[in-house]
């Protein structure tokens, strides 16, 4: 792990029924004292790459919490590869006759200070470096689950993406560097909505030595609160359509 606060930190949203809002400052003060052990080289590499897996426990915290239901990672099968998601959930998982996929998702966490290694410095590494690909990896898994639902896509794209299943959502936690320009990731974010059902954005930076939240983003793009939201909305109601 990271570091057990964290550990400690998702046991208590679902313990106590949290939500983004009441957890953000505390997680973004989180996410500072991970970036100080980076910077000075007290955590391994591999250790501060697992920020990504306790998001997504993070956001499987945050969705149980909100409305019960319980996500988990899982091999899914699309139409031309099985696929391992950070988030899904199965109705009647148990029952071969109706366990199907309602809804799928990634986690992604991007973005670190600059840090020594070895008694060598090394930059910031920039969203722009990484995020073409990780968008990539979300726009083909989510087409290519539904494609196994509906390979021609065959009442349109809007159809297509809007309500053939699984229902896809992202959630993106990215630290913005001096070398990053934040309209030409927003607009990047932006573009994902076109191929998912929803896309969650947690956005932090740091400015004089203190960690901040960037909250001025465009209406197609959600919080992480509004993200959890929209997914109890949805399982909620294809629970209760299927029921």
């Amino acid at each position: 792990m990271p570091t057990p606060r964290w550990q400690t930190l998702n046991e208590r949203i679902s313990r106590e029924r949290l939500r983004w809002r009441d957890i953000e400052v505390e997680f973004l003060d989180l996410l500072a004292e991970l970036d100080e052990l980076r910077r000075k080289d007290h955590i391994p590499g591999g250790r501060y790459r697992q920020k990504g897996n306790f998001f997504r426990d993070t956001v499987i915290a945050l969705v149980k919490a909100r409305c019960g239901f319980e996500l988990r990672e899982r091999e899914i099968p699309g139409k031309t590869d099985v696929h391992r998601v950070d988030l899904s959930y199965l109705q009647d998982a148990d029952d071969p006759t109706r366990g199907f996929v309602l809804l799928a998702g990634e986690a992604k966490a991007m973005g670190s200070p600059q840090h020594e290694r070895g008694g060598r410095r090394y930059p910031e590494r920039p969203l722009t470096v990484d995020i073409d690909k990780r968008i990539k990896e979300v726009k083909y898994t989510s087409i290519d689950l539904k494609r196994r639902f509906d390979p021609q896509v065959s009442k349109g794209w809007a159809e297509f993406i809007g309500r053939i299943p699984p229902a896809f959502f992202t959630a993106w936690l990215m630290r913005l560097s001096t070398r990053d320009r934040l309209e030409h990731i927003l607009e990047k974010l932006v573009g994902v909505t076109e191929y998912t059902n929803g896309v969650g954005v947690a956005l932090y930076q740091e400015r004089e030595s203190k960690y901040e939240w960037i909250t001025n983003i465009p209406k197609q793009l959600l919080t992480i609160e509004e993200l959890a939201e929209k997914i109890c909305r949805h399982l909620s109601s294809s629970s209760e359509n299927i029921s």
